[in-house]
């Protein structure tokens, strides 16, 4: 009797697998880290639509990488551990860009006085 596509087509996700998960991303963050530079310097340069963008990114890149990275057997825990010091610098800029000083920077624009 043949066995579901889904018995044959099922990668491991263990740390010793033959099929590690965890080793794209080690290639892709590097790859985005220019991009992301580059929203950076824009914001830096007064652009409100890209200091937006990196306020949003501090948020859900760690959320999303950590998350990722607690589920049992995704990634080796030595590799978990690193994602979450590498994490540490961002979730800081996260804080900074809901800070009053970089919030009085970048006023949000075209929308009515509250008042």
């Amino acid at each position: 009797m043949a066995q579901p596509i889904a018995e044959h087509t099922a990668q491991p996700l263990t740390a010793t697998g033959a099929h590690q998960p965890w080793w794209v991303r080690a290639v892709l963050l590097p790859v985005a880290a220019p991009l992301i530079y580059q929203i950076a310097v824009s914001a830096s340069r007064g652009s409100r639509r890209a200091f937006e963008r990196v306020a949003t990114l501090t948020v859900i890149v760690p959320i999303a990488i950590i998350g990722v990275d607690v589920i049992p057997g995704v990634c080796p825990p030595w590799y978990a551990v690193l994602q979450v010091v590498c994490m540490l610098p961002i979730v800081r800029v996260a804080f900074l860009t809901r800070g009053s000083v970089l919030r009085a920077a970048f006023p949000r624009q075209g929308r009515a006085d509250p008042r």
